[in-house]
């Protein structure tokens, strides 16, 4: 039964990365975060929202002005 432990611990962490990716987040960096924590960064990554990259927002323009007819100075 000893032996298994390690062996239950790593198949998390693999799971982890895998869920990770899946979710828009590093897999490697979970991965690792995983056999660390073991089943602490699992509850981490399931409990946390589903990532969003952040794309920046687009100025907000004026409405550009009507051309108008400009007046012949003659």
């Amino acid at each position: 039964m000893d032996s298994l432990i390690p062996v239950i611990w790593l198949w998390l962490a693999i799971m982890t990365g895998g869920l990770a990716q899946a979710k828009g987040r590093s897999g490697w960096t979970w991965f690792v975060l995983g056999l660390l924590l073991g089943p602490i960064a699992a509850t981490w990554l399931v409990a946390w929202k589903q990532f969003q990259p952040t794309t920046p927002a687009a100025p907000a323009s004026p409405a550009a002005p009507s051309p108008t007819p400009e007046a012949d100075p003659s």
